[in-house]
């Protein structure tokens, strides 16, 4: 069957082009490859509505999706889509008639749901659900169910009873017509072309049950050919050479599919409303039929009510003061949130000692967590570094997404080759990870004076930084006092605002806005020798004895946390001098709830935007997709900016449309280039009152050089450089830097640790250290740039430019990187400089 004459020259160009020529179109994914006009409600719009609604049903008390919430319906929204991979086995799809293999998958996975709910194990749970999800709605669309008539779902899906339908000799469809689509059948579809007319080509008198073929897959099995009057999954794809040579040789076949509004992609096109809706309501049915074979507690877990409380804990010898201290505060926050929206709904205890580790536990039971953690017994050890990247990396087996992990020991980490797998694994499951390292005999000689320990301060900052948390050194006493922390990270709606770890010799100023949506707020401190001033919208300064103000003052950190906020710009004044991180954290249902970068992927016909796997490329274009949940907001805004807070680049993104089959207007898409640095994600804007809001999401983001032309995207040139992963570096470091004064020739000294943030060029790989700080008025302004090559040895002595102000010779020195996981870490360095 041919595409009349309109189906032009440029048409196959477009369709050949196929990464080129983009518009919205097709299934499974919400924002599509961009070509060839509508595709319609995706798999991702139709699970995301089910379960939405179905969570209003179940949880009335929470009124809008929580941050644990939208992270388990993402996961079956995703494991959904990644099903539409597999286009060679014919159940997956419910493709040609293999309705009893369809129906086994259903019931397996059912089964496979229970099964992982009962072991606590919830991602995989949800990941069963989302795989069989493809498959039930692909029935609506790949079917003739809704042809016969009927509008519910099928009483028998995924249920187990055997299904009737038609056998491989019944004749079920004929050829379709040669008219042009009526709009009439189908007023949202778009005729870019003229279509063949399938309307009439089923044959319903019989009644039978069937579903279309699909040339490629095993049904029927390699080898048998498909009768002209069986019925066609159909389409441009639908070609027995191949989708793209289907085009070009312009024999497209007829068929049933309902996958889009487009009927070139889908003869059914103008039905595709009415499977939507089937589809949609059968997915609330084979959830429906879960609910009645668990547990409430299962249910949560499922659904992703409340939040995830874990805790990696050394459980050595020396341990025993601080097993105490954690544990009784550990309970005491769980206790008080039972019977709330932030009451947990998962405890992990993962332990670790030398030279063995575990067995973790896991449970959604208060009294069973209570009971584990009140049971750990400090002994064995012996020798100083323990296995605490082991321990970490069995809890992250475990824990759920998005959640925060709390890592206690008193020594440094033995298995400290494991550090960069396990800021691999929390990054991919968006884990936060907290440490907190108490003073010990094993510190360096002469440390605990400073509050310094490099050994452990290398791993353990690389882990938390790295992933989004923070680092904690110390002393064992204030191990009682960890709560302020603890508390404001691990509630249901947390969002950050603020995110910064910079340096300072003198004073510096952050800012950030409180939004109408926001409850409550939280400055969280880490440096040692640095005091902050919060300074309110009205310029007074935050009074810490106020009754909405809590503070916690620890040797290295400061934790404060404000109730009902004054709407408005607040400002965090820092002293110093010294490395520093603070996090603004706040309790909000406006929040920056996704951001992904995303490549094109999937068959030929289902194209869209997928996440990709690993950290995006600077050397190339990318595309990411965010999302803002919860409440409304105008005016938005996303930008980068480098850990200190500096906007290194603001890219356009666009906003769905909101119309049928297109993306929600709460979703965005944008492509950009990224620059080689470090960055975290910011969005900002209006909320519904008109109060400016910010959020960003904690985790650094760590652009590499994929030394690669494809981009997934568009072609494009390709960089001149090594293949080494440079980004800004981590101030977690035991390095010192010396700037230089104006009117000066002595050598000028600010006694900060210094981690510098590397900009690498094509020749050789000059990192820039600055920036250079004085303690007067006349004190050089910029940068100081200094060479560090990529084997990072120090330059010869010479010159070396800066901004502002005269050249400073540099006159001696040392510095040592190391690259973790894509985070170029200054692990110690003193620079002198002395005025030219």
């Amino acid at each position: 069957m041919l595409f009349p004459k309109s189906f032009t020259t440029w048409n196959i160009v477009c369709l050949w082009l196929v990464f080129v020529c983009r518009t919205y179109a097709f299934f499974p994914q919400q924002w599509k490859e961009d070509w060839l006009g509508h595709g319609g409600v995706s798999h991702i719009a139709q699970t995301n509505q089910a379960f939405e609604e179905l969570a209003v049903e179940y949880f009335p008390l929470i009124k809008t999706l929580t941050d644990s919430m939208r992270r388990a319906r993402d996961t079956i929204s995703d494991a959904n889509a990644e099903v539409d991979d597999d286009q060679d086995h014919s159940a997956l799809h419910f493709d040609g008639e293999n309705f009893d293999g369809g129906q086994t998958r259903l019931v397996q996975l059912k089964n496979g749901v229970v099964s992982a709910l009962k072991d606590d194990n919830r991602g995989a749970a949800r990941k069963s659900l989302g795989n069989a999800l493809h498959t039930l709605q692909d029935f609506y669309a790949h079917s003739n169910w809704l042809e016969l008539g009927n509008n519910h779902p099928h009483p028998d899906l995924g249920r187990g009873t055997p299904i009737s339908h038609a056998t491989f000799g019944d004749h079920t469809c004929k050829d379709c017509g040669t008219l042009e689509i009526n709009p009439l059948l189908c007023p949202d579809c778009l005729p870019t072309f003229d279509c063949p007319d399938c309307s009439a080509n089923v044959l319903t008198s019989s009644g039978l049950l069937t579903s279309g073929y699909y040339f490629g897959e095993d049904a029927p099995p390699k080898g048998v050919h498909i009768p002209a009057y069986k019925c066609h999954h159909g389409g441009a794809t639908d070609s027995p050479l191949g989708g793209v040579i289907g085009f070009l040789q312009q024999i497209p076949y007829g068929g049933i599919n309902k996958d889009s509004l487009n009927c070139v992609f889908s003869p059914h096109s103008y039905a595709h409303r009415q499977a939507v809706q089937l589809s949609i309501d059968a997915t609330k049915q084979y959830i429906g039929d879960i609910k009645t074979i668990i547990t409430e507690p299962q249910l949560k877990a499922l659904f992703g009510v409340g939040p995830t409380l874990a805790f990696v804990i050394d459980t050595t010898s020396s341990m025993s003061d601080v097993i105490a201290a954690v544990r009784e505060q550990a309970i005491s926050i769980a206790e008080e949130r039972l019977g709330t929206p932030d009451e947990a709904s998962l405890y992990i205890i993962s332990p670790f000692n030398d030279p063995s580790t575990g067995p973790v536990a896991t449970t959604s039971d208060f009294n069973t967590f209570k009971s584990v953690i009140s049971g750990l017994q400090a002994e064995g050890g012996g020798d100083c570094p323990e296995l605490a990247m082991t321990g970490l990396a069995a809890a992250l087996d475990v824990v759920d997404e998005g959640a925060s992990v709390f890592l206690f020991t008193d020594a440094e980490a033995k298995d400290a080759d494991l550090a960069d797998a396990v800021i691999a694994n929390a990054n991919s499951l968006n884990v936060n990870i907290y440490t907190f390292k108490f003073d010990s005999d094993c510190d360096d000689s002469g440390s605990l004076r400073k509050r310094q320990d490099p050994l452990a301060d290398e791993v353990y900052g690389a882990v938390s930084l790295g992933t989004g948390g923070q680092y904690h050194s110390l002393p064992r006493p204030q191990a009682n006092n960890i709560t302020g922390l603890l508390g404001p990270v691990t509630k249901t709606n947390t969002v950050y605002i603020l995110k910064i770890a910079d340096h300072i010799c003198t004073t510096k100023t952050y800012g950030f806005p409180t939004d109408a949506e926001l409850s409550e707020f939280s400055v969280s401190l880490r440096g040692v020798n640095i005091s902050i001033t919060i300074v309110k919208p009205d310029g007074s300064t935050l009074d810490l004895s106020s009754s909405s103000v809590s503070a916690t003052i620890l040797s290295d950190s400061k934790f404060i946390t404000v109730k009902t906020p004054i709407v408005g710009s607040w400002a965090i004044k820092t002293t110093g001098p010294g490395n520093f991180t603070i996090d603004v954290i706040g309790v909000s249902v406006l929040q920056l709830s996704s951001f992904r970068f995303v490549q094109i992927a999937g068959r030929p016909g289902h194209t869209g935007y997928f996440p990709i796997s690993g950290p995006p490329a600077y050397d190339h274009n990318v595309a990411a997709i965010a999302n803002v949940e919860g409440a409304n907001f105008t005016d938005f805004k996303f930008d980068f900016r480098n850990p200190s807070g500096q906007v290194i680049l603001s890219p356009t993104f666009m906003a769905g449309s909101g119309e049928y089959g297109e993306p929600p207007v709460n979703s965005f898409l944008g492509v950009f280039r990224l620059k080689p640095t470090s960055v975290l994600a910011y969005v900002s804007g209006k909320d519904s009152s008109g109060a400016p809001f910010q959020r960003v999401l904690p985790s650094l983001i760590a652009p590499y050089h994929s030394n690669s032309s494809y981009t997934g995207i568009s072609n494009s040139t390709s960089f001149t450089f090594q293949n080494f992963t440079t980004i800004s570096a981590i101030p977690i470091a035991n390095a010192t830097v010396i700037p230089p004064f104006a009117n000066s020739t002595s050598v000028a000294v600010c006694p900060v640790s210094y981690t510098s943030e590397p900009k690498w060029n094509t020749t050789p790989s000059p990192v820039t250290s600055g920036p250079a700080a004085g303690q007067t008025s006349t004190a050089l302004g910029g940068n100081i740039s200094v060479s560090v090559n990529t084997t990072a040895s120090v330059p010869s002595k010479g010159p070396i430019s800066t901004t502002g102000g005269p050249t400073a010779v540099f006159t001696g020195g040392v510095a040592r990187l190391k690259e973790t996981f894509g985070l170029a870490i200054v692990l110690g360095a003193v620079f002198q400089f002395a005025m030219a």
